[in-house]
């Protein structure tokens, strides 16, 4: 295995989050895991949409669990793994849906049309169908006068991170270590796998 420093790990972990937004890569989908009213833990897929300086953003429906989840409990974690380079990406960090109208709408505006079509059903994620193509849309074209409805639904999350936690099971013996947020610098070290 080749040798390789901390802040080697932490450029090359932020330079694969970065490509994950750019296009399809084994980062791009992050499983994340939230907690229900009830306790019970929630894990789902959400596309890494932006990444930059230390906080990841994704999109969701405001009318999810997923969304109610994170008003209620915005500590959160992501997990990725990539198959082909045997590595293991976790993450933890505390979640917002974003407020900042401007950058939602500029966020929005730069979505592609289906994208924003992900928005068009009249009813919440989650909600009881009784045959998958019984989803009842609200026949709103994206970009279209009546677009605006589908903006209403739309959320921005910002997932600031506190932890990330990289495994590589590439070789013997494995490599793994950890970078925590230290206020405005990164604090790396090198754990037991």
């Amino acid at each position: 295995m080749p040798d390789i420093s901390l802040d080697g790990v932490f450029q090359k972990l932020n330079h694969l989050l970065l490509e994950a937004t750019k296009a399809r890569t084994p980062f791009t989908i992050l499983q994340l895991a939230t907690v229900d009213g009830a306790g019970a833990p929630k894990v789902r897929g959400v596309v890494v949409r932006q990444v930059e300086d230390g906080k990841l953003s994704f999109i969701t429906d405001l009318r999810s669990p997923k969304a109610k989840e994170i008003s209620e409990q915005a500590l959160v974690a992501l997990s990725a793994y990539d198959a082909d380079k045997s590595v293991q990406l976790r993450i933890e960090g505390s979640a917002l849906i974003n407020a900042d109208e401007m950058r939602r709408k500029e966020f929005w505006d730069n979505l592609r049309a289906h994208t924003h079509h992900l928005f068009n059903s009249s009813i919440s994620p989650g909600a009881e169908l009784p045959q998958p193509q019984d989803t009842p849309t609200m026949g709103i074209q994206a970009h279209s006068p009546g677009s605006g409805e589908l903006y209403e639904h739309f959320g921005l999350v910002d997932v600031t991170v506190g932890r990330f936690d990289w495994l590589d099971l590439s070789s013997y013996p494995h490599q793994r270590c950890q970078f925590t947020r230290n206020h405005d610098s990164w604090k790396a070290i090198w754990v037991a796998p």
